[in-house]
Order: C-alpha cells, then sequence, then structure tokens
C-alpha cells in the first residue's frame, strides 16, 4: 500500500509538467518516425543516483526506522527515440524488523517492548530492463523536451548477504523513470522502482510467496558520444516530363529530317538513273547537224553580196 502512494504522489507532482508539454506540442519542433537505427556506441548514457530503499517483508507493516540508503548505477543505450536498453545495480541497505533471531536480525540487539527484532542487510539487485519513452512516443521526438516520463520492466539477479550468511534469488523489477533536460549532455533523473522477489530472501518463510523492495533516487544521467536521432533521407521524385516531351520533339524532327534527307537520296538516284539510260546522239546526225546550222548562218551574207 505504501509504494502504491508515492507512486501516485509522484505521478501527480509530475503530471503539471507533462501537461505542459502537451499543450506546446503544437508550437514545439517535434519529429515523428520513422527514423534510422544508430550505431553501436551512440546515444549511450551512464547513470548515477542515490536515495531511499524501503523493504517490504512479513513484518513490513511494524512501522519505524526502515528507510535505508540506496545507490544505483546504471549504463543503456537507446535504440530509438521510444525503447531503450538499460542494465542497473540498484541496493545497497535494507532495514526491517522480524519477530524472531533469523540470520539477519541484529544480534548485538535485545527484542523491543513488542518483542521485535532489527533486520538489517545488504541488497543487490542487478537487473536488466527495457525502456519506453512514453513522451517521445505520444508526443513525438523532440530532443530538447524538458521532461520525458520512461516507465519500464525488468528482470534479473538479487542478493541479499550480512551477518555471513546470503540468499541468492530471481528478481523482477519494474518502475517510472524521469528524465528533466539540464543541458545537451547531463539529465536530472528521478526514478521510483519495485523489486519483487521470493519471501524468503530476506531469511523469514512466513505469509505471502512474494515480498520486495521500494527504491526512491535521484541523481545524474551523463549521455555520451553521439546523441539525437536522423531521419531517413527518402529520396524526392523529380518530375521529367518537360525533358521527356522536349526530347520526344528532337526526336520528332530527327525522324522527319531523316525522311527528308532519304527522300533528296532518293529523287538524286532517280535523276543518275534517267542520265545513264538516255543514249547519246550518232556522229553523223551530229555533223549534218553542224553543216545545216552553217549553211543557215552563211545564207543571208551571200544575199547581201548579190
Amino acid at each position: 500500500m505504501k509504494r502504491f502512494f508515492i507512486a501516485v504522489a509522484l505521478t501527480v507532482a509530475c503530471a503539471p509538467a507533462f501537461a505542459q508539454e502537451v499543450v506546446g506540442l503544437q508550437e514545439a519542433q517535434t519529429r515523428r518516425g520513422p527514423y534510422l537505427t544508430n550505431r553501436l556506441f551512440d546515444n549511450i548514457f551512464i547513470s548515477v543516483a542515490g536515495g531511499i530503499n524501503i523493504y517490504e517483508g512479513e513484518n513490513d507493516s511494524y512501522g519505524g526506522k526502515r528507510l535505508a540508503p540506496a545507490l544505483d548505477v546504471a549504463v543503456g543505450k537507446w535504440v530509438t527515440p521510444s525503447v531503450g536498453l538499460r542494465l542497473q545495480y540498484s541496493g545497497l541497505k535494507a532495514y526491517g524488523w522480524t519477530n524472531a533471531r533469523t540470520m539477519y536480525a541484529v544480534a548485538s540487539e535485545s527484542a523491543d517492548s513488542r518483542g521485535m527484532f532489527r533486520e538489517k542487510f545488504n541488497v543487490s539487485n542487478l537487473h536488466g530492463d527495457v525502456m519506453w519513452n512514453i513522451s517521445n512516443a505520444i508526443g513525438g521526438y523532440k530532443e530538447t523536451r524538458t521532461w520525458n516520463f520512461v516507465p519500464y520492466v525488468g528482470f534479473g539477479w538479487a542478493r541479499s548477504f550480512g551477518n555471513h550468511a546470503y540468499n541468492n534469488e530471481f528478481a523482477f523489477t519494474y518502475g517510472l523513470l524521469n528524465n528533466i533536460r539540464l543541458g545537451g549532455l547531463v539529465d536530472l533523473n528521478l526514478e521510483v522502482k519495485q523489486m519483487v522477489v521470493n519471501q524468503r530472501f530476506d531469511g523469514v518463510v512466513r505469509g505471502s510467496k512474494g515480498e520486495g523492495m521500494t527504491t526512491i533516487t535521484a541523481g545524474l544521467t551523463f549521455k555520451l558520444n553521439r546523441r539525437g536521432f536522423s531521419r531517413p533521407i527518402v529520396p524526392v521524385p523529380v518530375d521529367l516530363t518537360p525533358y521527356n516531351n522536349k526530347i520526344a520533339s528532337l526526336e520528332g524532327d530527327l525522324a522527319d529530317a531523316q525522311a527528308n534527307a532519304k527522300r533528296l537520296a532518293d529523287e538524286l538516284a532517280a535523276e543518275k538513273n534517267k542520265v545513264k539510260t538516255t543514249p547519246a546522239p550518232a556522229p553523223e546526225i551530229e555533223a549534218r547537224s553542224w553543216v545545216r546550222s552553217s549553211i543557215s548562218a552563211a545564207t543571208p551574207c551571200l544575199r547581201k553580196r548579190s
């Protein structure tokens, strides 16, 4: 129940910022997919945060002195503007109460007036998470967005140890990460998460089958190497209609010129054939024609003399 109220309180606190982002979407420079898949070492980030752990075991309703220090260290990568992968160590300390001498009970302390013993142990939860940037998924990708909401789920290996004892369990983790942009390289991260393990994790086997730990942390995220995402370059189709029309016109002119050249060549060939087939005049006929021409030319002169 406590973690439910914590989650609700954080959601209510973050709602105004998210509403502000949504209202400003029309004026903001947002970009929607698809996007190019980035290279292996692009959009890498490292996070470090500290806060509190609240362990929920068999006697978590007893209350009092249950807040323990928490440490988060993570490295991850955004594969797309909306989907990311992360490997995180979370844990440090866990405090609780038990009504019997268990393996994590503080041996140096006696039971209180209610017969409860203090319980202290170390916690290590190494888990891989799949993250979903709901701000980019719904509002469109915007590299300079001030506030990003990132719910996630993950699985991993949890270990409790102390008092020369230990226990290893499979762990399921879910939570909400709030990234607040401080600049191009650094974000402020506020995170609340819940680890769920087998109920024997703290050495007490009683009650429900599962128990867990709520963690609330604040820290910094450092963004490395190449940051941001690019759209694929879509080739713009070129309208070739004017060029095709011009080519067709030139081809038509060329065809007309070739046809005209062929016609002239045919006419020339025909004239040459006519010259070859016309017979040449006989020599005698040519001589007679010359004599007659000479006589005709000389006749006027003879008449004048007579």
